[in-house]
């Protein structure tokens, strides 16, 4: 089980690393295909990231007060502030 969790971990990791990254990408060059893949990768790594919590309080894979998957919700919700910013800035 130790293994499943950390390789969730790294999925989530990867995944909200890529959806930061394309957010990034879509604030230099506005590319609509380039948000919305931003927003289906920062969901898949929001969900991961949400498994890989609940499997580390489950299991107590690692202690560590800052683990892969918090850091990952972080990135991984980047692309949806994104939105909601730029929305109440056009109103």
């Amino acid at each position: 089980m130790e293994k499943l969790t950390r390789l969730i971990g790294n999925l989530s990791l990867a995944l909200g690393i890529i959806a930061a990254s394309l957010t990034g990408f879509f604030l230099i060059k506005p590319i609509p295909v380039c948000l919305i893949v931003a927003l289906m990768t920062g969901l898949f790594g929001f969900i991961s990231s949400s498994i890989y919590v609940m499997l580390n309080l489950r299991y107590m894979v690692s202690v560590k007060k800052i683990n892969p998957g918090i850091i990952s919700m972080f990135l991984s919700s980047a692309p949806v502030i994104l939105v909601l910013i730029s929305n109440a800035m056009r109103k």
